[in-house]
């Protein structure tokens, strides 16, 4: 992008001083909708910094939102069919860009865009255009705004891809392994590294996206390889084994999705089958008392003593696993009750095991795109939370875009 647009852009901001360098670590507040149990966020995007409420999809391959809501950039901004930029977004779909088109009769350029929620397409266009987010200055200076170049997304036409999201979004920001996910376009822009770090908050605080930089937290992760394919933008884990108070079950070496859009962890069913039944032996021999089911849940328990079996994930040694206490298992769901957050996933899913938010939450999760490898590390267990964190990142500061 020419200096003098950059300048220009700035001058419309004249009530906010802006700075963005590789010191800075770009950090998105994410909150939990308590209905819906999806995990939103906002960017301000345009010249006019149009506030836009997103719903968070990890695997999602871009940012799309429903500009008929308001936002609508200028035509400049668009995206033609001919374009390189097309040609990547049509390659997500599995689609290429006709090698002999034509510029001058070039039409915009049309994705079909998915709600994960839902699993409803809209089509949209390509455009491209200023995004604006917080930031936080690694050399000790006050949270500042950072803005970055330009940045592609898909304009829906308004219809039925909003529906089953949360009231007042507009869109969801993807954060897969796609050349035009948010996180790849700002290392590309920025000299930033390629690298993200969520941070699911299970408290009434928010939690947090941080782009660009580590987290001073990051320096103490378990690190173990993503599953890469081809035809998947989606982060994948391999499971060796699933151990419940130290005990191994018999359950096959798989792949283990990761997922902001599914509430909780969701198995095929015969790997679901035998996981609960483990559960509940071990459940019984720590005299947890079991009550009637709470729908979406199976196994529920009465909450008066604070005890629950321990899960194991175990990945690619038994020195490296994701371990959930408590906090991550169990889901109050009314007066002295809870139940185990794992749900049947069906006889044919497309994946057997799909680590879902309520799981996530609490975790500091370091996606390393460039080397590909999952950093993690539970803040529970080191008597912290996300919501510490990123309150000690100073990004709750009541400062405006």
């Amino acid at each position: 992008m020419a200096i003098s647009s950059k300048f220009q852009f700035l001058l419309l901001f004249s009530s906010v001083f802006f700075i963005l360098s590789s010191q800075a670590l770009l950090l998105l507040p994410i909150t939990k909708d308590s209905v819906t149990l999806q995990y939103l966020t906002k960017l301000h995007v345009g010249t006019r910094q149009f506030p836009v409420n997103l719903a968070l999809d990890l695997t999602g391959s871009y940012l799309w939102l429903d500009c008929s809501s308001g936002y609508l950039p200028n035509y400049p901004l668009t995206i033609t069919s001919c374009s390189i930029q097309c040609s990547l977004a049509k390659t997500l779909e599995g689609k290429k860009v006709n090698s002999h088109c034509d510029a001058k009769r070039s039409e915009l350029c049309d994705v079909m865009s998915v709600n994960s929620f839902t699993g409803v397409e809209s089509k949209g266009v390509v455009v491209e255009d200023f995004v604006a987010v917080r930031s936080v200055d690694l050399l000790g200076k006050k949270p500042i705004v950072a803005v970055d170049d330009r940045v592609l997304f898909s304009c829906v036409s308004p219809g039925d891809g909003l529906l089953g999201l949360s009231s007042g979004v507009k869109g969801m920001l993807g954060l897969g392994r796609s050349s035009i996910a948010l996180p790849w376009q700002i290392a590309k822009s920025d000299s930033f590294k390629r690298k993200f770090t969520l941070c699911l908050s299970s408290k009434n605080g928010p939690g947090g996206l941080f782009l660009g930089q580590e987290v001073s937290i990051s320096k103490s992760l378990t690190y173990t390889p993503l599953v890469l394919t081809k035809s998947s933008k989606e982060y994948f884990i391999n499971l060796k084994s699933i151990r419940i108070n130290g005990k191994t079950l018999s359950i096959a070496t798989t792949d283990a999705k990761l997922s902001t859009t599914v509430a909780y962890t969701t198995m095929e069913s015969f790997i679901y089958q035998t996981f609960t039944k483990a559960y509940l032996q071990a459940a019984v021999s720590m005299n947890m008392t079991r009550v009637s089911s709470v729908s979406p849940f199976e196994f529920c328990f009465s909450s008066k003593h604070l005890v629950a079996p321990s899960v194991d994930l175990v990945l690619q040694s038994e020195m490296v696993k994701l371990g959930f206490t408590i906090g991550n298992l169990m889901v109050p769901v009314g007066d002295d009750v809870m139940c185990l957050g794992f749900l049947d996933g069906g006889l044919t899913p497309s994946s057997n095991i799909v680590i879902g938010g309520f799981q996530l939450e609490d975790f500091v999760l370091e996606f390393d795109l460039s080397t590909s490898m999952l950093g993690f590390s539970s803040l529970s267990r080191k008597g912290t939370s996300c919501s510490e964190v990123v309150s000690s990142s100073g990004s709750t500061r009541k400062e405006s875009l």
